[in-house]
């Protein structure tokens, strides 16, 4: 099992629970969590007075949205493939599995200075491994043996009092085999317009190390770190 934190310089807040509604602040010493439904997805929103995140548990626990209230900026696009905080093995080209699978959660915390969000899966034996951009596909592919059974977790918190966001990502070997599996996270956003569909946080000998690949083919790739 291996823990990293990434911290994304900014706060967050709250969306609102019903389809079409303008998002509601918390107050500034409170992160609210709740359950709600958009475009006729049922989320779970993570924010406080800053900004907002709202988490899809059935599209691999992403993050399908994240908006800046104080300019009404939204950095996640809508393309299938878009949103942050995208689990993905290692041993595979892009993508895997993890990213359409359903996802368990709870909340986590004490829920006024601090709360977060722990997102999980316990890998099946089709669409957990190797995957595809097409969702209906990808959750038919036989996932490789050695990854089968092994739990898949991801806890984002909140502070009220800062601007930072953690998150904490796991595989726990829950079978009586030697196993050895390696995960990392996916940011696939826009900003200004521009689409960065490749924004790896991998892992390395130096620890985490941060890539960020913007969607034209003139451009330069920012990193790692």
């Amino acid at each position: 099992m291996w823990t990293k934190s990434l911290l994304l310089g900014m706060t967050v807040l709250i969306l609102a629970l019903e389809n079409g509604a303008s998002p509601v602040r918390a107050a500034e010493d409170m992160v609210l969590v709740r359950e709600g439904i958009r475009d006729g997805r049922s989320l779970v929103i993570l924010g406080n007075q800053f900004e907002e995140l709202a988490f899809d548990p059935a599209r691999g626990g992403r993050c399908s949205s994240f908006r800046f209230l104080n300019r009404d900026e939204q950095i996640i696009g809508s393309a299938p493939v878009c949103g942050m905080f995208i689990d993905h093995w290692a041993k595979y080209p892009w993508p895997s599995g993890l990213m359409w699978l359903p996802y368990q959660y709870r909340i986590v915390g004490e829920g006024k200075s601090k709360a977060g969000l722990q997102l999980w899966v316990r890998v099946p034996e089709r669409g957990g491994g190797k995957g595809s951009s097409d969702a209906a596909h990808s959750i038919t592919i036989p996932t490789s043996p050695d990854l089968i059974g092994m739990v898949v977790r991801k806890t984002i918190w909140l502070n009220a009092a800062d601007d930072t966001i953690e998150v904490e990502q796991e595989v726990e070997n829950s079978t009586s085999e030697s196993r050895g599996a390696a995960l990392y996270l996916q940011h696939n956003i826009e900003l200004n317009g521009e689409r960065f569909h490749d924004n790896w946080y991998l892992p390395s000998t130096q620890g985490v190390v941060v890539n960020v690949q913007p969607g034209g083919d003139d451009e330069s790739a920012i990193g790692p770190d």
